[in-house]
């Protein structure tokens, strides 16, 4: 029987023990097929623009291929209905027919990573500015928001995603660009040690050992956006961090920087206790750190490490 998930890709709100503390797996800790983050470079395509379309995925040691199925769709409805497509392909296209754009197909393709290009940034600054009549709602600030659905099967599992893609469809409104983050450190007695895809760093089990993740307080970006009473003014982005593992569980399942509120230090600073053996018995695991801004940026970085009983 396939399984079906769907999940909306922002980050998880609870906590290890306001998850069900210890009869569940904590939300942070990788057992099964899991999406974890969907990726467009640029965030924000400007007129003309070609955005790529990435995602993390994590499956187990020994899981079936992956494969992929992207769509996108103008007009997305809640999710207490799954977020679905709320206008036809066709409908869309008839609806554009007198614009002179060209529309991408709602299928954009079964490759790890996509195209999507922004090439109906006149049609969307009609809507936008009410020169077309339609019944859908629709959010125009920073940009045309569209929702991009990525759907990923491994053997009998199957997990979807959906994210919110905006398109600018004036070369005015601001750009945003995706945080960079540069790499996850774990910190030891003597020293701290790079962490990568191939394991060279060794961390004991059951013993809370400090890891860092590596960015610069300049990755919030200052932007022009509402503030609490809808007064537009100059801002800065709010930094979110996720924390996933494949073995035991991490201080924080999120970390966050906010300016003047949240510091750098405390959201780029975790501790991860990995499990025992009787709970995870393979020699290594990883740890997955995905940096998000709030209006549409990503980032991630992983590093693998040998596990050896604590002394």
């Amino acid at each position: 029987m396939r399984r079906t998930n769907l999940i909306l890709m922002l980050p998880m709100l609870c906590s290890f023990a306001a998850c069900g503390g210890d009869e569940f797996d904590p939300y942070g800790r990788l057992t099964g097929l899991r999406l974890l983050a969907i990726k467009a470079e640029p965030p924000s395509p400007g007129p003309g623009e070609k955005a790529v379309l990435s995602a993390l995925v994590y499956t187990p040691p020994e899981a079936p291929p992956v494969t992929y199925a992207w769509s996108w769709c103008p007009f997305a409805g809640p999710s207490s209905q799954g977020y679905p497509c709320l206008m036809e392909e066709t409908d869309f296209l008839g609806m554009l027919s007198q614009a002179g754009v060209e529309v991408p197909a709602y299928a954009l393709g079964t490759d790890a990573t996509v195209d999507f290009s922004n090439t109906l940034a006149p049609a969307l600054a009609a809507l936008c500015n009410g020169l077309l009549p339609i019944e859908q709602e629709f959010d125009c600030e920073g940009g045309f928001a569209v929702q991009v659905r990525l759907t990923i099967t491994s053997g009998e599992e199957e997990v979807s995603a959906v994210q919110s893609l905006r398109l600018r469809h004036e070369a005015g409104l601001e750009a945003n660009a995706n945080p960079v983050l540069n790499g996850l450190v774990a910190v030891q007695d003597e020293g701290e040690y790079e962490l990568s895809a191939d394991p060279s760093s060794t961390l004991e089990r059951e013993k809370k050992n400090e890891i860092k993740a590596l960015f610069d307080e300049n990755e919030a970006e200052q932007y022009t956006g509402k503030d609490s009473l809808g007064v537009a003014r100059l801002q800065r982005e709010r930094l979110i961090l996720s924390w996933f593992v494949e073995s035991g569980h991490t201080k924080h399942e999120r970390t966050s920087f906010v300016e003047g509120i949240a510091p750098l230090k405390r959201a780029a600073t975790n501790t991860w206790l990995p499990g025992p053996v009787k709970d995870y018995d393979r020699t290594s695991a990883t740890l997955y750190v995905i940096l998000r801004d709030n209006r549409g940026g990503i980032d991630w970085a992983l590093g693998r490490v040998f596990l050896k009983e604590a002394e």
